[in-house]
């Protein structure tokens, strides 16, 4: 676990000359298999969900969820995909 703090320490400082945080966007996928728009994030610790709104674009939903998670100093973060999370009930 120490050698990944350490990864996500060095990921944190060289972008930090980029001007702001990174977020990464982890998409589960299999060879061949399309999948719809994100309907949905959660944070990486899955303390955070974030569904997508009414009118809202995909793009729109990752800017949001990038802004709002709760980030340890101006950190980089990893946001899941939550394909099947219902307002209120996590199906990931």
């Amino acid at each position: 676990m120490a050698t990944l703090e350490r990864r996500i320490a060095d990921l944190e400082q060289s972008s930090s000359a980029g001007g702001g945080p990174l977020t990464i966007i982890i998409r589960g996928m299999a060879p061949g298999e399309l999948k719809e728009e994100i309907q949905a994030l959660h944070d990486w610790k899955n303390g955070q969900r974030w569904g997508r709104q009414h009118g809202e674009t995909e793009r729109d939903l990752i800017d949001r969820a990038s802004r709002e998670v709760t980030r340890k100093d101006a950190g980089c973060c990893a946001l899941l995909i939550a394909d099947n999370w219902i307002e209120g009930r996590p199906g990931v």
